[in-house]
């Protein structure tokens, strides 16, 4: 995905407190969420938990609507919701 920005936010984002690091995560957990696309995802930075729900499968085609967590501090993914009927 290719994001334009012109300099009004190029500017905004290097005056921001803080900057995104990214590293490979391996989890602890024997249980995570199927392989997906387009998943819908928030952060709490208090606790470190990422909250994702939905999304596409990759493997079936299907839309999904479960919910998930992962805790950064612990490292695992725990199901929060299982997907129901839409």
């Amino acid at each position: 995905m290719i994001f334009h920005t012109d300099g009004d936010t190029e500017e905004y984002i290097a005056n921001q407190k803080y900057k995104a690091k990214f590293s490979e995560v391996m989890p602890n957990s024997q249980v995570k969420p199927s392989n997906r696309i387009d998943a819908g995802y928030a952060f709490d930075s208090e606790s470190q938990i990422v909250y994702m729900f939905g999304g596409h499968s990759d493997e079936t085609s299907l839309d999904l609507n479960d919910f998930w967590q992962f805790n950064l501090r612990t490292q695992c993914w725990s199901i929060v919701h299982e997907e129901s009927s839409i």
